[in-house]
């Protein structure tokens, strides 16, 4: 992928995805350390996706 496209891909998720950004390891981390620091959360999975699934695919 050249760079202008990895960029004409980044601004597509930025006007497309409700969280307005690719997911970083920063949002990743957080939903870890919510699991890891909630005890009343047993057994759920969490969907890290910046909102990717409520609206068609940019890829």
């Amino acid at each position: 992928m050249s760079d202008n496209e990895r960029g004409a891909l980044r601004a597509k998720v930025r006007e497309t995805f409700p969280a307005r950004h690719a997911g970083t390891a920063d949002d990743i981390g957080h939903a870890a350390l919510f699991l890891m620091t909630n005890p009343y959360v047993t057994g759920t999975v969490i969907e890290v996706s910046g909102g990717e699934n409520l609206v068609p695919s940019v890829f």
